[in-house]
């Protein structure tokens, strides 16, 4: 299938990691918008966990990560603003 292959353009991650069960567990999600071979820009949302057992730390990654084309993710987008959650009045 031609459209497996894709170049990134950019990626984006947040500024401070959020930790959850009280810190046991870190959650790195990345936005990464792409060119598809075939296709236009796409948008990848992978993202991984790094889990805190005594020393040990365990790294485990999203393997569901979604993948979609643009038009798809701008229409969420522009659902979530109209709606108001995108902007300082939610």
């Amino acid at each position: 299938m031609q459209d497996k292959n894709a170049e990134v353009l950019a990626s984006f991650y947040p500024h401070q990691p959020e930790d959850w069960r009280g810190g046991t567990v870190t959650f790195y999600p990345f936005l990464i918008v792409t060119k598809r071979e075939g296709r236009d820009k796409a948008v990848w949302l992978p993202y991984w966990h790094v889990t805190q057992d005594g020393e040990k730390e365990n790294l485990k990654y999203g393997q569901w990560a979604p993948f979609m084309d643009m038009e798809f993710f701008e229409d969420l987008l522009s659902q979530t603003r109209s709606a108001g959650y995108l902007n300082d009045e939610a």
